[in-house]
């Protein structure tokens, strides 16, 4: 009955009032909307289940390499086959490696991203197929039938949802195979869920090389067996394989993760940052609604002191007050949730779509509605018990006299006032400083020089399909082929082609130089290793800062060229020119010694932090018969818009093959941009989350110093009477919100130094104590907050003395 009443009662106060609620619900709305939008990301990432039958069974198992910097790789196929046949802590393991495949047999060739799994891959998830079934053990053998598992995203796009699409046979890179299964998205492992279809690994581990190290190797443990224990059984089988094959597995170990440690990794410390970053934004904003209630307080003293002094209880009177606050914060979590809506609508649009869909499916579920409730129902509580209590217990005197009005504006009150100003403007201090370290860094990312030119730059790319492009000499006809067409377009200055773009790191691969014993080669750095063909340096803009580019003659087969880094060159020989070493890749016993012939600027690999410039090895197409890259792409140097011949390009490479999809269209610009949109969307969200603190925080500030100068209106009429001028007027209150300021600065920025260093990885070229970030921030503020005091101060320097006394 009494909820109800308050309820009816603080419904006509919000329709009496509804500037002071306005403002009040829509700085909750701000504040609990970007809370709920940061959550649902949190969520998406590090809380929501999996759809898997026993999904703590499920584990990744990674490469490490502590002399080599390694501590996530990929596991090779061979050891893999160790690990399987001689552990006995899982129930199975299973290897996939992701790739491009061609799909053929349809109205349009299309290129989609798919895996190559072994058998009880979908076992080991515990997913069941849509349609039909999955790999048998017979199929994931050389010389196995052709089958293929669709994606049900595949299935949709391309066949219609075809319910007859089991025993139909599809081209997969020109080969025939025939369609078993069809898997919905929950049955697919959390980081192949792009893959959109599966075929047998079906590799020999007797012919595989064991140093090549390609597989993401997950498996489902034992009943009763933790990580912990499958980490040490398979730390002893790679310590055994590193004895027994010395040349390709000395110093790899293993990391066993859990699934959410393994998918969680790279997300986990961002998400958190941004967490705290928001939590503060809520904790301002708790702030600022504490203030204006506890300045209408003052309005409302006399009120509850008339309803104290008749025999109200100070529990009935909190419990009235408490229930306005909990409606202010219900009002601002509903609006709050439309703004969380959109929010995240427009992030999702700045998140790359061939993620995984854990990255961009940013849904309100109900563990989201769960969090925006606890957070509104908290958030009252924060905001809204500290007036209340105050208003609780009056001072039934001074508040039922004619001055009460005066002695409402109390020393007790004033400090708790600017007490509270002093903690919003000093929170917006240190999330300002941290979006300024974020933007600059960001900046200092776009501005960085990767070590080529991305202007007048074309890229596009293809998958040459194994069962068709058989032998090097194909291959090199084609690319030969394609390279010559496209240098010879309108308006293309020069064409060339790689396995991986410049941008990207590509494959590792250890070397060791001429003269150099095999225990010293084992301290070479890993390299950047990538095939090139045509005159992609000079496409790709990649300068040659010591010898010469490739010539014809560097690609007679077999190659005995090769082009490094600067950085690479100098690690290897420091105290001599590069140019006319001799170095060997540690790729198999039939790798050739390669001559340097040609030493280029340093390139950074921008898909991470590009904290560092990676080593580089550039080696004429085909380099060995066994390496059959097939994934290439094409650079093309142009003299004007490179996307205006983007459309010749796709025309002359389909002219050499009709049945081959050309994809990733796009301006080296364009692949650059893509490549940074992580620390983009990063910087700006830290950018709209201070913004928000910001104004929240002069709102603030301005709320309390005019609300300063109508409790001291009588005392300023009475100034001006006895002869102070205006501009005393104007010194006097700047001068008392400036104090405050200058408070806030303080606390702030010592608050600021600390945390800065949370900020250190996603950092780039800047320091988390950044001397100018903090600086100019600081001043920013500052101008902010004294243009916030300054007008309440110039109204203040006009009041006339008569009508402010006759007022009063």
């Amino acid at each position: 009955m009494n909820l109800l009443q308050d309820l009816r009662f603080h419904f006509r106060s919000m329709l009496r009032n509804p500037g002071f609620f306005a403002v009040a619900i829509l700085t909750l709305a701000l504040a609990i909307g970007a809370n709920t939008a940061i959550f649902s990301i949190l969520n998406a990432v590090l809380f929501r289940p999996y759809p898997y039958p026993n999904p703590d069974e499920l584990v990744v198992v990674r490469a490490v390499n502590p002399p080599l910097d390694v501590d996530n790789g990929s596991v090779s196929y061979v050891d893999f086959a160790d690990f399987r046949e001689q552990s006995d802590t899982f129930t199975d393991l299973a290897a996939i490696r992701t790739r491009q495949f061609n799909v053929g047999g349809v109205d349009d060739p299309v290129r989609v991203p798919g895996a190559e799994a072994t058998a009880g891959l979908f076992e080991i998830l515990g997913g069941k197929p849509l349609l039909g079934r999955t790999f048998l053990p017979a199929e994931d053998r050389p010389g196995g039938e052709k089958v293929v598992v669709l994606s049900q995203r595949l299935w949709q796009r391309l066949f219609d949802a075809d319910p007859g699409i089991l025993g139909r046979s599809v081209k997969i890179d020109t080969v025939p195979h025939t369609v078993v299964g069809v898997v919905p998205p929950h049955a697919q492992f959390p980081d192949t869920d792009m893959a959109e279809l599966f075929v047998p690994a079906a590799r020999d581990p007797a012919v595989e090389p064991r140093e090549s190290r390609e597989e993401l190797v997950i498996g489902r443990l034992a009943p009763g067996v933790e990580a912990d224990r499958a980490e040490s059984e398979l730390g002893g089988i790679a310590e055994r394989l590193a004895g027994q094959h010395v040349e390709s597995n000395e110093n790899w170990g293993v990391n066993v993760q859990t699934l959410r440690e393994f998918r969680t990794r790279r997300f986990k410390a961002l998400s958190l940052i941004l967490f705290g970053v928001v939590g503060l934004v809520l904790l301002i904003a708790c702030v600022n609604v504490s203030n204006l209630l506890l300045q209408r307080a003052t309005i409302r003293e006399r009120e509850i002191a008339i309803r104290s002094a008749v025999g109200a209880q100070r529990s009935r009177v909190v419990g009235q007050l408490l229930t306005e606050s909990v409606m202010l914060a219900l009002a601002g979590g509903v609006l709050g949730l439309v703004f969380a809506h959109w929010g995240l609508r427009l992030l999702v649009r700045t998140i790359p779509q061939d993620l995984p869909s854990y990255m961009n499916d940013f849904a309100i579920d109900g563990r989201v509605l769960g969090f925006l409730l606890l957070v509104a129902l908290l958030t009252a509580v924060l905001f809204g018990l500290a007036p209340s209590l105050r208003l609780s217990k009056p001072n039934l005197t001074g508040s039922l006299s004619e001055s009460g009005a005066r002695t409402s504006g109390s020393a007790s009150r004033r400090r708790s006032r600017n007490a509270l100003v002093v903690a919003e403007v000093a929170l917006s201090l240190v999330l300002l400083i941290g979006a300024g370290l974020m933007i600059k860094s960001f900046r200092a990312l776009q501005t960085v020089d990767p070590g080529f030119e991305t202007a007048n730059a074309l890229t596009l790319q293809v998958n040459l399909p194994p069962s068709q492009y058989v032998t090097a000499a194909q291959r090199i006809q084609f690319i030969d082929q394609a390279v010559e067409r496209l240098g010879s377009l309108p308006g293309v200055t020069a064409a060339g082609a790689t396995t991986e773009l410049p941008l990207r790191d590509g494959l590792y691969v250890a070397l060791s130089t001429e003269g150099q014993s095999a225990e010293e080669s084992r301290n070479n750095p890993l390299s950047a290793f990538r095939l090139v063909a045509g005159d992609l340096l000079e496409a790709a803009g990649m300068p040659v800062v010591q010898g010469r580019a490739f010539t014809r003659q560097d690609f007679a087969d077999p190659p005995r060229s090769v082009v490094v880094s600067s950085n690479l060159a100098a690690r290897l020989w420091p105290e001599e020119p590069a140019v006319g070493q001799r170095l060997r890749l540690e790729v198999g016993d039939d790798a050739p010694w390669l001559l340097v012939v040609g030493v280029i600027g340093d390139l950074r690999a921008l898909e991470g932090r590009g904290e560092d410039e990676r080593y580089q090895v550039l080696v004429p197409y085909p380099f060995l018969e066994s390496m059959a890259y097939t994934d290439l792409a094409f650079v093309l140097r142009t003299a004007g818009d490179p996307l205006a011949v983007a459309a010749a390009a796709r025309q002359e490479i389909q002219s050499l093959d009709a049945d081959l999809p050309v994809v990733d269209v796009r301006s080296m610009e364009q692949v650059m941009d893509r490549s940074v949109w992580l620390q983009r969307m990063t910087s700006m969200l830290f950018a709209v989350f201070a913004a928000v603190a910001l104004v929240l925080a002069m709102v603030g500030m301005y709320g309390t110093m005019s609300y300063s100068f109508a409790q001291r209106r009588r005392e300023i009429g009475i100034r001006m009477a006895l002869g102070a001028r205006g501009v005393d007027v104007q010194k006097l209150v700047v001068r008392q919100g400036a104090k405050l300021v200058a408070i806030a600065v303080v606390i702030g920025l010592a608050v600021a130094f600390g945390l800065s260093r949370v900020l250190g990885r996603l950092l780039f070229e800047v320091r988390s104590t950044d001397p100018a970030t903090f600086v100019g921030v600081t001043v920013l503020l500052v101008a902010v907050a004294l243009a916030a005091i300054y007008i309440p101060a110039r109204r203040a320097s006009r009041v006339q003395p008569v009508i402010a006394l006759r007022q009063e």
